[in-house]
């Protein structure tokens, strides 16, 4: 274990982090600047690689966060009441830190991160964080999540603290919704959306495949569906050539491009599947991409393969499918010809994701658990 030696830090709350202050984690991006808010002594390190150019999109965004933000520096010492970070390979990484301060830590054990399911270097990581005297709080933002902590008794209920979810871009709450445009009256084209990140050849794993089966199995149904695909996907991953002239490629965007996006968009179609990147990797129910959706009044339709829904309640305020591009394909045919159903489903949908995802039942919450330990 290296040893800490200059006094770098000084206040209540410290959060370590290897990515921030990337904007394209908006999420993240939104809690820890709420924290800044909330906890005047709040300083935030990061370890990022690419460090310099996130921090200087950051501070000409967020002027007045910025000067409580700092490159993480190994031979540092950082003294606090209270460390906090999320994602288990930060955690893990950040271990010597906090056991050298001799300073309690809570983290949020997202999916992903080096968090996958029956995986043997993940376990190992998880008995290390978790069997950590210092560690007080572990936030489970899945239920499958805290059933495998529990059921692998990697600590006691108590130490676990569950709030589904995560946290949505601060922009959803500050600024008004970009009015909406309906099908046969604003607009003449039925517009379906595929979001996501893509970590593997095709995008199996986020289910992309299977996207652009249902494409092809709606373009001849009429000519006014179109396809639309924000991420890191191109003509080149699957063959789109049946698809020419009725799908769009946007690249990866930032959190400012989608509530304009999704104003002219009437589903998403979500058909990620586990274990399919590596054994033991899932998503968390909801991805990111359909917890902005239906913000926006998109209606969602997702997979849930591993039963994580705790919340929605299918055919009302979401749909749940199956990653099977024919009946995916015959309900989004059904919302089409029935576009009341699917605007009732949409409206719906979007009080649901506001309520389990506003911000003080995902903020308050978590300001709350921190104060515990100031």
């Amino acid at each position: 274990m290296r040893l800490f030696r200059r006094l770098f830090a000084s206040g209540s709350l410290v959060i370590l982090d290897d990515y921030f202050p990337n904007l394209y984690e908006a999420y993240k991006i939104s809690e820890y600047n709420h924290y800044l808010a909330s906890f005047r002594d709040c300083r935030i390190y990061s370890s990022a690689v690419d460090y310099d150019p996130f921090y200087e999109q950051y501070r000409e965004i967020y002027p007045g966060n910025a000067g409580r933000v700092s490159r993480l520096e190994w031979g540092g010492r950082y003294r606090c009441s209270l460390f906090y970070t999320m994602f288990l390979n930060a955690v893990y990484s950040f271990l010597p830190i906090f056991e050298c301060e001799r300073t309690p830590f809570v983290f949020t054990l997202y999916p992903g991160g080096g968090f996958w399911l029956d995986s043997p270097e993940s376990d190992a990581k998880l008995a290390a964080v978790c069997g950590s005297s210092l560690m007080k709080k572990v936030i489970a933002t899945q239920k499958v999540t805290y059933d495998y902590l529990r059921r692998k008794k990697f600590c006691a209920a108590g130490n676990i603290e569950y709030i589904y979810g995560g946290v949505p871009p601060r922009r959803y709450f500050d600024s008004p919704p970009a009015v909406k445009s309906f099908y046969k009256k604003d607009k003449q084209t039925f517009d379906i959306c595929f979001v996501a990140v893509k970590y593997m050849e095709k995008g199996i794993d986020k289910g992309y495949d299977t996207f652009i089966d249902v494409a092809c199995r709606l373009k001849d149904l009429a000519n006014d569906i179109m396809f639309h695909v924000v991420g890191n996907f191109g003509e080149a991953d699957i063959d789109v050539g049946p698809l020419a002239g009725r799908i769009r490629f946007y690249g990866l965007r930032e959190t400012s491009f989608f509530p304009g996006f999704f104003a002219g968009m009437d589903l998403i179609i979500s058909p990620h599947v586990p274990f399919k990147l590596f054994p033991g990797n899932f998503d968390g129910f909801l991805t990111g991409g359909c917890v902005e959706a239906g913000f926006c009044g998109v209606a969602v339709f997702t997979t849930d393969a591993l039963a994580c829904n705790t919340h929605f309640v299918d055919g009302t305020d979401i749909r749940i499918i199956n990653a099977d591009a024919g009946e995916i394909a015959a309900l989004a045919a059904y919302y089409r010809a029935n576009p009341a159903e699917l605007y009732r489903l949409a409206a719906l949908g979007q009080r649901k994701f506001r309520r389990v995802f506003g911000y003080e039942e995902q903020l308050g919450r978590r300001v709350s658990l921190l104060r515990q330990y100031l």
